[in-house]
Order: structure tokens, then C-alpha cells, then sequence
């Protein structure tokens, strides 16, 4: 063990680091692919439903505020600025007082954010699905933001460690990131899918920001359910 040298772990497009037990990020990382290969189980429907294959930030959130087993997590401190601050997300118009809360969180006011390049050659390629954030890369180049965040000194052990947390910052960040794009535009992106056999989180077309439904599957089912 290398005392005093951060142990450092990309997750959804988040780099967590920290000080503590050990550097040996491997052994927090699987904990983390299997909670990972649970929520894809969970949020199976909602995937398939928007035709995509892995998981973003945003399903983290989808997880975090509908699943049963999230439970704990919608208890934890963590978790309380977040969630009082989804239901004026959902109507569109963020509570300028909630954000200024959600914004002082300590580990929020210190979220730091780098631009990664993605030369758009992998756009088209079958075998690596996605970049290290979730989502599906690029067909021509550009840039996507990549998160840090310092979680300071934790003692605990790889089986100790309380990876519900890191699901909830994750949440966290993806709002961060929505919020920076609101405030110059006006413009809301990140959404939550107004039928209610769904509650999904997407993000709408840049042309479509009033969009109600994550994908035609839900607007039908809603359309439907409207005429009965």
C-alpha cells in the first residue's frame, strides 16, 4: 500500500479519488461492475424501451428516485438535496432556492470538470459500445465532459466501503451538469418521462425541448391510455 497516494476509480464518466485503505482501485471497481450488471437487470425495460444498451447517469438517477432497493439511499443525507430538488426538475423550471442548495453541497461547490476528446472513429464499431460515461460515441469528432470528485480520506475497505454513495453523487453530477446548461439557454434537457408506466430520466433532442416521453413507446402508451 502506497500511504498518502489517492486510490482513483472512473465511474459513469465521475472520477472519484480518495485517500485511505489502499490504492488498489481494482478491488473497489468490482463491487462496482457487479452493483452495475444489477441496475441494468432493474432498469432492463427502460433500455430496451429507448433502444440502448448500457447504462448513463441519468438511469442512475431513474434507479435512485423509483427502485424499491434504492430505498436506502432516498434516506441517506446525501441524497436529501437531490431529491427535494427533482420535482421542479420534472415540471421544467428548476426552484432557484433548492438549486442555491443543491449547489453549496461541499462536494458539489468542488465538482471539477475537464473536456475529453472523442475523435468520432469509434462512432460505427460494434465492440466497444460506449464511452467510459455511458454513453454511445461519437460519429464525428468533438468533446464530452469528464467529472472529478475528491472524497477526501476514507478508511474503509473495499467491503466496508459505501458504494450507495458514489450511485447518489453520480445522480448528483448528472443534475450539475443540466443545471450549467439551463442557466445561459433556458433550455431544460434533461427530462423525466411523463407516462406514468415509466418515470424514466432522458434527454430530450436539443429541437425538442418539451418533450414529455423518453421514447415513441411511452407516448403511444400514453396516447392510449388518455382515450380510454
Amino acid at each position: 500500500m502506497n500511504e498518502g497516494l489517492p486510490t482513483v476509480m472512473i465511474f459513469k464518466g465521475v472520477r472519484f479519488q480518495w485517500t485511505g485503505a489502499t490504492t488498489e482501485w481494482w478491488r473497489y471497481g468490482g463491487q462496482l461492475v457487479s452493483i452495475s450488471g444489477e441496475l441494468e437487470k432493474l432498469l432492463a425495460p427502460v433500455l430496451h424501451r429507448q433502444k440502448r444498451k448500457t447504462l448513463t447517469r441519468r438511469d442512475v438517477l431513474t434507479y435512485l428516485e423509483t427502485a424499491i432497493t434504492a430505498q436506502a439511499a432516498r434516506l441517506s443525507p446525501d441524497w436529501k438535496c437531490t431529491g427535494d430538488l427533482l420535482p421542479s426538475l420534472t415540471a421544467g423550471v428548476p426552484d432557484a432556492a433548492l438549486v442555491t442548495a443543491f449547489l453549496e453541497q461541499p462536494l458539489i461547490k468542488t465538482l471539477h470538470s475537464e473536456l475529453v476528446f472523442d475523435d468520432g472513429s469509434r462512432g460505427d464499431q460494434v465492440k466497444d459500445l460506449c464511452r467510459l460515461n455511458g454513453e454511445a460515441w461519437a460519429k464525428k469528432p468533438g468533446f464530452y465532459p469528464q467529472f472529478t470528485l475528491n472524497l477526501g480520506e476514507i478508511r474503509a475497505t473495499p467491503k466496508e466501503f459505501d458504494y450507495t454513495r458514489l450511485l447518489v453523487l453520480i445522480a448528483a453530477v448528472e443534475i450539475r451538469r443540466h443545471l450549467d446548461l439551463y442557466y445561459p439557454t433556458r433550455n431544460l434537457l434533461l427530462r423525466k418521462c411523463h407516462h406514468d408506466g415509466c418515470g424514466a430520466w432522458f434527454i430530450a433532442p436539443r429541437m425538442g425541448v418539451r418533450s414529455k416521453f423518453c421514447c415513441s413507446v411511452c407516448r403511444v402508451n400514453a396516447l392510449r391510455g388518455s382515450r380510454r
